[in-house]
């Protein structure tokens, strides 16, 4: 009976200490708006000729719903001889992440069928493309550097 008492308390301790360090835990770090993250990735390198993209647009190209997106910002190249863009969109929740990241997929995937037809020498922008993901903000980044686009979205995410 006593070794009861002593396992109960013993794990009422473990319970406790669990709780607080949770806690304690750094929260997350908010995300930027989905413009901000794009303009970082654009101050970052050289993109040909970009042009924001309305809203309701950026989402009918990328065939999402207002209600798949809190957040979106959509630049492209405003000549299209470049794939270039740079494609921010934030999902309203988590298990809207899914939706949003096939959505640029698919998006990457048509841009490429279309550039292998009209400028085949700018395909390989597509293959390098960034498809990269930070909590519930999805970006989609074709760019002359795809490393530099990493940089400048890890930055925008503090990662």
């Amino acid at each position: 009976m006593r070794n009861r008492g002593r396992y109960a308390l013993a794990a009422l301790m473990l319970m406790v200490f669990v709780a607080l360090a949770q806690g304690c835990a750094a929260p997350a770090a908010p995300l930027p708006a989905a413009l901000d993250a794009a303009n970082a990735v654009l101050a970052g390198q050289a993109f040909s000729e970009p042009f924001l993209i309305e809203d309701a647009k950026a989402l009918e190209l990328l065939g999402l719903s207002a209600a798949d997106a809190a957040d979106t910002a959509m630049y492209m190249d405003v000549s299209r001889m470049t794939p270039e863009c740079v494609v921010v969109v934030t999902a309203p929740s988590d298990a809207g992440g899914g939706k949003v990241r096939q959505a640029l997929s698919d998006y990457r995937q048509m841009l490429k069928a279309q550039y292998e037809s009209y400028r085949p020498d700018e395909v390989y922008k597509v293959d390098q493309a960034v498809l990269e993901s930070s909590g519930r903000q999805h970006a989609l980044v074709i760019s002359p550097s795809p490393q530099d686009a990493r940089t400048a979205l890890n930055a925008a995410w503090k990662k």
